[in-house]
């Protein structure tokens, strides 16, 4: 009888109907049907299935002043957040308020397989927020948006800090530490224009600004 090979594709929890047989489980597998004339053919069919995985990472808290930025990870085709947003990544901060955050995220592949993940953020109120009690009044970052430098003040700075600038899929572009005594400084966003951001720390805080390059 005739043979006929077949190559198919489906996304894991999807089945494939072979004959009589539902399959799931990627690998080869082999059915002989018979006609109404009583001929035999064997179908030959080597199955694929697709797993793409995506991981939020844990629930976690973070403080009124502090960010968070949530990374979908990349090499998808396509990304949806309940928040209505379409990137990579996602900022969380204080303009959420104080409370628990569920946020959810939905990808899509190449092969428009999809996949589904979520994490809790919950923000909380303290009173010890930042580098000096007041981050906002200590340290100052302009202009935003810029062209590609970004001026950095830091008035009354005591402690060393470490500046890192990364783009939206969380890579580093520049990490660097500032000595107590450098109160004023420059830094300069490689790249093509876009959303950036600039992360800065000392050995208890940290806080993420959110840059655009024009």
């Amino acid at each position: 009888g005739d043979v006929t090979y077949l190559n198919e594709t489906i996304c894991e929890g999807e089945t494939f109907q072979l004959g009589y047989a539902i399959l799931s489980s990627p690998g080869l597998y082999g059915v002989t049907l018979t006609n109404q004339y009583g001929c035999d053919s064997l179908i030959n069919l080597d199955l694929t299935v697709i797993e793409i995985d995506v991981d939020l990472g844990w629930d976690k808290t973070i403080e009124i002043n502090d960010t968070v930025i949530l990374n979908a990870g990349e090499n998808f085709e396509a990304y949806y957040w309940n928040t209505e947003e379409i990137s990579q990544t996602i900022l969380v901060d204080s303009s959420y308020g104080v409370g628990s955050y569920t946020f959810n995220v939905l990808v899509t592949d190449e092969n428009d397989c999809t996949e589904t993940d979520n994490i809790t953020i919950t923000i909380s109120d303290v009173t010890d927020i930042s580098f000096n009690d007041d981050l906002e009044g200590v340290i100052k970052l302009y202009p935003n948006p810029t062209s590609g430098t970004i001026n950095i003040d830091l008035t009354e700075n005591n402690e060393q800090i470490e500046i890192s600038i990364f783009d939206v899929t969380g890579k580093i572009l520049l990490h660097k530490e500032i000595n107590s005594n450098e109160s004023s400084f420059a830094v300069e966003i490689s790249g093509e224009s876009g959303v950036y951001f600039i992360k800065l720390s000392s050995n208890l805080k940290s806080k993420t600004y959110k840059i655009i390059k024009e």
